[in-house]
């Protein structure tokens, strides 16, 4: 689905420009006992949660996609952007970006 396509590599290339993002994100949740945590995640995380399920039901009813956990689906995601922080993984989210860009066989 080009909705999920088009999302993935959008999150690669803020991963790419931004690594340390997931940390940032974290820190500030966790800093003053947590008084940012839910403003954090209201913000940003939520959102993104919220589109990949809308994304991931539509993909359903259509056929193109099982049932998956949207919050699994979202960790993956991130996992892999985190990932390319070593040299190797910085090649493979550059080659899976990339895949984005190509049509569909």
């Amino acid at each position: 689905m080009k909705k999920l396509a088009l999302h993935i590599k959008g999150t690669i290339n803020t991963y790419f420009d931004y690594p340390f993002v997931n940390w940032l994100m974290y820190s500030l949740g966790t800093i003053d006992d947590g008084k940012y945590e839910k403003e954090i995640a209201n913000k940003f995380a939520r959102p993104i949660m919220e589109f990949q399920k809308k994304v991931l039901k539509e993909g359903e009813a259509q056929g193109i996609f099982r049932k998956v956990d949207p919050k699994l689906l979202s960790f993956h995601i991130a996992g892999a952007c985190d990932y390319r922080g070593s040299s190797k993984g910085r090649n493979t989210i550059d080659r899976l970006a990339h895949t984005f860009d190509q049509p569909n066989n």
